[in-house]
């Protein structure tokens, strides 16, 4: 139908336009200036219980600068962490984007504590994305079954935002707590305040990458 093409379209148009960016930051080409927003380090968790830490997540906030990597209107955002080696995990973020049947953006990486000393602090290497990123663990849950039942997460400067869960139907016993505490650190400007992510009752939600066009194009694109 008319109404399929012109998805299509515009999804590839996006596709290339990411593609184009990266390939951009790669090579020295000038990319349009960020959002304005206070930069600041926020202090990251004092230890952290690998093993508790690995496993199945949802997200059920970010913000203008995680959607700048993910897509606006996400939904079903999950990721899952492997332990790789004592300072490694891997990395699988998968969501949909616009709603639960929309298209597919998952993405798979690694990250690496970067120094004993700080163990919130990860060094993150993402597929197509030619820089590393920071990952920066800033508040832990409480443990329940042997996992922390949730997690807050930041960048290097404290631009982007991700509040991660163990159980959606059981996060509104900490929401309260996690927005008072990301208010507390910053998160309050247009660019860097919290944004919801939905969890509907049809979310699908998978443990490897899903066939998917753009992803295809990527590749292409990226060599």
């Amino acid at each position: 139908t008319v109404t399929t093409a012109t998805a299509t379209t515009t999804n590839i148009m996006y596709c290339v336009m990411i593609a184009v960016a990266l390939l951009g930051l790669s090579n020295g080409f000038l990319i349009p200036e960020r959002p304005e927003f206070t930069k600041r380090e926020i202090a990251t968790v004092p230890s952290i219980d690998a093993p508790k830490y690995m496993g199945r997540w949802y997200q059920m906030y970010t913000n203008t600068f995680g959607e700048t990597f993910n897509g606006k209107d996400q939904h079903c955002v999950m990721a899952d962490y492997k332990l790789m080696n004592a300072t490694t995990l891997s990395v699988f973020n998968s969501g949909k984007l616009g709603s639960p049947t929309g298209d597919w953006r998952q993405i798979e990486g690694s990250a690496t504590q970067i120094s004993p000393a700080e163990p919130g602090k990860f060094q993150l290497y993402l597929e197509y994305v030619p820089f590393p990123g920071t990952y920066w663990v800033i508040k832990l849950g409480p443990i329940k079954n042997d996992q922390y039942q949730y997690s807050v997460v930041t960048s290097s400067d404290g631009s982007q935002l991700y509040v991660l869960t163990r159980d959606v139907s059981e996060f509104n016993l900490y929401e309260k707590e996690i927005l008072d505490f990301v208010a507390e650190k910053g998160f309050t400007e247009d660019a860097t305040k919290p944004i919801f992510t939905p969890h509907e009752a049809n979310c699908p939600y998978v443990d490897k990458k899903q066939p998917n066009i753009l992803d295809d194009l990527i590749k292409e694109i990226m060599g």
